[in-house]
């Protein structure tokens, strides 16, 4: 398989889901496993900021909630999370 086609079925990167609803949640990364994807999965932002200052850590890609419980809602997140880089 081509890398192009590779990449159109999929990847291999890690997808940081970061939804409070448990069922929403599973179904995403689920989904996202079948494509190929490496995935973890949180239930607020607190959880993902824990897990993003591991420095091993290389995240792919961010799928967040916009209302999440925690001290910040999913734009709060994403951009503590544009400046952390």
């Amino acid at each position: 398989m081509s890398d192009r086609n590779r990449q159109s079925a999929g990847g291999s990167e890690t997808v940081l889901v970061v939804e409070d609803e448990v069922l929403l949640r599973l179904s995403i990364a689920a989904c996202l496993r079948d494509c190929g994807y490496k995935v973890i999965e949180l239930a607020d932002a607190d959880e993902a900021v824990l897990v993003l200052e591991q420095p091993d850590l290389d995240i792919g890609v961010l799928f967040t909630d916009i209302e999440t419980p925690g001290a910040m809602d999913g734009f709060a997140f994403s951009r503590w999370k544009l400046n952390k880089e």
